[in-house]
């Protein structure tokens, strides 16, 4: 019993001997290879990662596209022309529609800006990808009373109504669908015009503001519209 025992010790030291040895082994001849695993997935369930799931990695530079800067030139150039025609439209195409991508307009100045987008860029990181000072620029947009008078003014053709057309407001972020392609030129400036879809039971007519103008005017009215282009 004691010859069984002692060579049941002897096979177990033999083993443990080996394993050793192969440790050894392991870490003299790929020791980054090894580290860098453990520390890899070390780093991953500190981020909250399972072990086979990867960290995001990021796009690139980001590039603005061709229709957001050819919208936001239109627009600048429209503001640079403030000496002409006032109380009239102007056609600034149709707003782009980008879930990556919007347009602003801030006090003095209108930004191409970001959304959510990932890159490696640090300075893309930042909401703004350009911004285009205007000096004295003031946010301004056709909505509430506003939308009462330029639709009592340009679909109803009636001359009391032509005044007060437009409202200063806060930073205007576009969106298509909820701004017209047209704006209005006025005392203020280059006025984006609000605008709202009241769905199909109208069957396309124009129909005058509702609440108040508090949603700006009635999608159906844009072609009224057209007819008072500067």
């Amino acid at each position: 019993m004691d010859r069984k025992a002692a060579s049941i010790t002897e096979f177990v030291g033999w083993a443990a001997g080996i394993l050793v040895v192969i440790v050894i082994i392991a870490l003299i001849f790929a020791p980054s290879q090894l580290f860098a695993k453990v520390r890899e997935q070390a780093l991953n369930f500190g981020f909250g990662f399972l072990p086979e799931q990867k960290k995001p990695e990021f796009q690139g530079q980001v590039q603005i596209p061709q229709e957001v800067q050819d919208y936001s030139d239109k627009m600048l150039s429209q503001i640079g022309q403030q000496s002409q025609k006032k109380n009239c439209i102007v056609d600034l195409g149709e707003i782009p529609d980008s879930n990556k991508f919007s347009i602003a307009i801030y006090n003095d100045k209108v930004q191409i800006e970001a959304k959510n987008i990932e890159t490696n860029d640090k300075a893309a990181l930042t909401p703004a990808l350009k911004t285009s000072s205007v000096q004295g620029l003031k946010p301004c947009e056709v909505s509430g009373s506003a939308a009462v008078n330029l639709h009592g003014c340009f679909v109803w053709g009636q001359e009391k109504y032509c005044k007060d057309m437009s409202r200063t407001s806060g930073t205007i972020v576009l969106e298509k669908g909820k701004y017209s392609r047209y704006a209005l030129r006025d005392e203020k400036g280059i006025c984006v015009i609000r605008i709202y879809d009241d769905g199909f039971t109208d069957f396309g007519q124009c129909n005058p503001p509702r609440y108040d103008g508090r949603d700006g005017i009635d999608k159906d009215c844009i072609k009224s519209l057209e007819a008072k282009l500067c």
